[in-house]
């Protein structure tokens, strides 16, 4: 045990650590926290995962749970966000943290994830060939600080793929050699319940992998049978390495399928990104990660030197090289044409991130490199010079084809390959670590540039702490006024409202951090049925999030959404002067809102007839609850007049009596405009992330709505209605008939009663899934889809009714059992190849 510490131990620790320090220093230059002011969290890390994370806090702390929530939307299973955000062991640490320190927790596990980049590469490196400890180190860091690192850090869950791609191929590497599966069922395995998303990339990497390792290095003529036996063996072994996750992976696609689709049509799209020059772009230091056209490729110039001295070198066969050659340049295509990008991508076509895989394609150049200076003699120093004239040329030839956004990257890129030439034709003791430094520099100084311009626009670490401790004391202070066990709560604006009024904003999941109920939801896997009925109630066009940024007043009451966080006056809500205002938010109180469940007709189970105007919608759906038409918005008229930069509608609200509130919305072809309400700018309409419905005041008073736009003729089209509240009284009367109790409201278990006066249906604001498991005053009933989307059971006779509901998350014990036998299936392979004695 001494001997390996000394030996190998020590090496790992270094490997483990320059990365972090490095890591740490380029986060200090940056002033980006724990060293400095403006914070770390970047993109989606902030207006999603720093919420989940607290969430997850939540979970190991027993106050929230990881199978169903009532805090994501509506409600809905919770397998398929763990699955693709939380499932890291890392994750785990986040209890040791304040729920203000979770910025320096998501510090932490990135780090400690890009040190264990370094180590699983240099774990690889050490055995996939005759490396020294120093060029490992060279390659293990130009893993572990890749561009790929940088530029998709906001997507810390990705990184556990990254880690994992090494030691996964050095379990093919087993395969090759021994014929051992299990290394590559488990690691298979591991990698899918860690992030199947870059699973699924590794996967289909590995199989490249293997056909270029087989065919350049170890298949002999004559053996095309053995070969393809051998390929169809490593297959089986993915395939149980598939089926060994699924106690996990089985319920995350069931849950999965409720969200994003499947298939889309736009993955067969044959065009290509931009010209293959510009693919050089990606390997100069600096390069602009947010650019489409230019990939995240670089890993240090000593990588793409050596990559290139592969192919000249004398001592590697020409199989190899041609194999290694059609593998890296494949690979490389892979981001230029637009169909084997959405393959990798998961067979999808997506918007934002792009080369999500790009790692593997810097794996497969310091891969190349790796065999390339295993083989590297000083007598070959004319060749690297030959290498290093074509790399100019190349840069030459860019600065034509291309103009560059910072054309001085691009010399400090050429400057730093000279100087690693240089330190190559070095013949001194020294030369090692010169060259180690060199590439930790450049490394640094790469993340150093890509970081400062990734995070130009980070907030401020201290507002975040301040907005977290602020909100805590809300949610605290609401949970002494109302210990009721339900109700549901939204807010007007959140952490990443913007100051300028635009009211533009992605946080939509504070409701699962802080531990209340609401509606909003914003991940990558939601259930759709959920986000199409929200959206069709007027509170946003989006049906893959769940918006909420202003309160309609019949939708707010028929969902439970009792209190409204809100930095302005709600018409026909009631301020609680009792809760004091945090966060500059002041609490609501809907006077109208109505409980969990309610007596409703036959027709509740009818679909609303498609529309797409959420105040028609709205008088449908409670129509079918009432079992008869009810009008509960009116249309009002107005007046449409050109302004000098857009569209004025004044309402004719004189004929209205008495106090009703007013609301429109507009479906413009033209984005972006200013809308205005009474002269004040109200917020950026109609673009990505705006709501629909808007609030404009009272019907006693006089209105005027503005859509403005700097410049261009359009129209608008809208429309404006008011809810009758003489109607709405009735209906509220109407739905609190049946007195409903609720005992016990927590995530995945409900129990409540309510009163009916015939046989009928309860309707709840329960999203419709059919794996509750439902019993109906003792006896077990069957979950009712009321108008698509929410959860409704018969009930038999006059009565009071008893309802206990308990969830139980689809798949898991199918999972389990698939996982077993996939577990015993590759014992039973395992003992046959060892039986027959040799690696196949």
């Amino acid at each position: 045990m001494k001997d390996w510490i000394r030996k190998k131990g020590l090496f790992y620790l270094l490997i483990f650590m320059v990365p972090i320090v490095i890591l740490s220093l380029i986060t200090a230059a940056n002033n980006l926290y724990p060293f400095g002011e403006k914070t770390w969290l970047l993109w989606d890390q902030d207006v999603q995962y720093a919420d989940y994370f607290q969430y997850l806090k939540n979970v190991l702390t027993g106050e929230a749970h990881i199978g169903y929530s009532f805090s994501k939307s509506l409600g809905g299973s919770l397998v398929g966000v763990f699955a693709y955000y939380l499932v890291s062991p890392l994750n785990l640490l986040v209890v040791f943290f304040q729920d203000t320190q979770i910025p320096l927790f998501i510090y932490i596990i990135t780090a400690i994830k890009v040190g264990l980049c370094g180590v699983t590469a240099a774990f690889f490196f050490l055995h996939h060939g005759k490396l020294e400890k120093s060029r490992v180190f060279l390659l293990s860091m130009g893993y572990a600080l890749m561009q790929y690192i940088f530029s998709q850090m906001s997507n810390i869950m990705w990184l556990d793929g990254v880690l994992l791609l090494p030691v996964i191929l050095w379990a093919v590497d087993q395969f090759l050699k021994k014929g051992r599966i299990l290394a590559t069922v488990f690691f298979t395995a591991f990698c899918i319940v860690l992030n199947w998303y870059t699973a699924y990339m590794n996967c289909l990497f590995i199989v490249l992998y293997y056909l270029a390792q087989y065919i350049g290095r170890y298949y002999k003529k004559g053996t095309l049978k053995k070969a393809v036996g051998k390929f169809f063996l490593f297959l089986w072994a993915e395939f149980l390495g598939v089926m060994c996750s699924g106690f996990l992976f089985l319920p995350a696609v069931i849950s999965l399928s409720n969200g994003k689709s499947v298939f889309d049509s736009r993955i067969f799209n044959l065009s290509v990104n931009n010209s293959p020059w510009a693919f050089l772009e990606g390997f100069l230091v600096g390069s602009n990660p947010g650019v489409r056209q230019i990939p995240s490729f670089f890993c240090g110039m000593l990588a793409v030197i050596f990559a290139l001295y592969f192919f000249v070198s004398g001592k590697i066969s020409r199989r190899r090289k041609a194999t290694m050659g059609i593998f890296l340049i494949g690979m490389i295509l892979t981001c230029h044409f637009n169909l084997l990008e959405n393959i990798f991508n998961g067979l999808r076509f997506v918007y934002s991130y792009p080369y999500r895989f790009s790692y593997l394609i810097i794996f497969t150049f310091l891969l190349t490199a790796s065999e390339g200076v295993e083989v590297f003699e000083p007598r070959d120093k004319k060749k690297v010079l030959f290498l290093l004239i074509v790399f100019y040329v190349l840069i030459g030839a860019l600065t034509i084809w291309m103009p560059l956004e910072h054309p001085k990257y691009l010399w400090i890129s050429g400057g730093i390959a000279l100087v690693t030439g240089v330190l190559i034709f070095w013949n001194r003791h020294y030369q090692r670590y010169a060259l180690c430094i060199l590439v930790c520099i450049e490394l640094g100084l790469n993340g150093f540039l890509v970081l400062r311009m990734i995070t130009e626009y980070s907030g401020s670490a201290q507002a975040y702490q301040e907005y977290v401790s602020e909100a805590n004391k809300t949610q605290e202070a609401l949970e002494k006024y109302d210990d009721t066990p339900f109700y549901r709560m939204e807010q007007t604006s959140a952490r990443g409202s913007d100051a300028n009024g635009d009211r533009i904003h992605a946080h939509y999941s504070e409701n699962m951090a802080y531990g209340y109920y609401g509606i909003s939801q914003y991940s990558s896997s939601y259930d759709y049925p959920v986000s199409e009925f929200i959206s069709k109630l007027g509170y946003s066009d989006s049906i893959d999030l769940t918006i909420y940024d202003e309160p309609i007043l019949a939708s707010d009451a028929f969902l439970g959404i009792k209190y409204v966080l809100s930095d302005f006056a709600i018409p026909f809500y009631a301020e609680i002067e009792s809760i004091p205002e945090y966060n500059g938010k002041s609490v609501y109180e809907n006077p109208y809102v109505l409980p969990l469940a309610m007596p409703a007709s036959e027709k509740v189970l009818q679909i609303v007839e498609d529309t797409d105007n959420p105040f028609v919608y709205q008088n449908q759906f409670f129509s079918l609850i009432l079992g008869e038409e009810t009008q509960l918005y009116k249309e009002i008229p107005c007046d449409e007049e050109n302004t000098a930069d857009g569209v004025r509608y004044i309402l004719d609200t004189e004929k209205l009596e008495g106090e009703n509130p007013i609301y429109g919305y507009a479906r413009p072809e033209q984005q972006d405009l200013i809308l205005k309400i009474d002269g004040e700018k109200r917020c950026v309409y109609n673009t990505w992330l705006s709501y629909l419905v808007f609030n404009i005041g009272s019907s006693s008073q006089e209105h005027s709505v503005e859509f403005c736009k700097d410049q261009g003729d359009f129209s608008v089209g809208a429309h404006f209605w008011y809810l009758d509240m003489d109607v709405w009284k009735n209906v509220v009367d109407r739905l609190n008939t049946g007195n409903t109790e609720v005992t016990q409201f927590e995530d995945g278990k409900v129990k409540f009663s309510c009163e009916s006066d015939k046989d009928g249906y309860i309707i709840t604001s329960i999203p419709y899934d059919e794996n509750w498991e439902i019993s109906v005053d003792g006896k077990e009933a069957e979950a009712q889809s009321a108008n698509g989307s929410l959860l409704a059971v018969s009930t038999d006779g006059a009565a009071r009714h008893e309802i206990v509901m308990e969830y139980h998350v689809p798949g898991v014990l199918p999972g389990i059992i698939i996982t077993a036998v996939g577990a015993g299936a590759a014992l039973l392979t395992n003992k046959r190849i060892r039986r027959k004695g040799a690696a196949l």
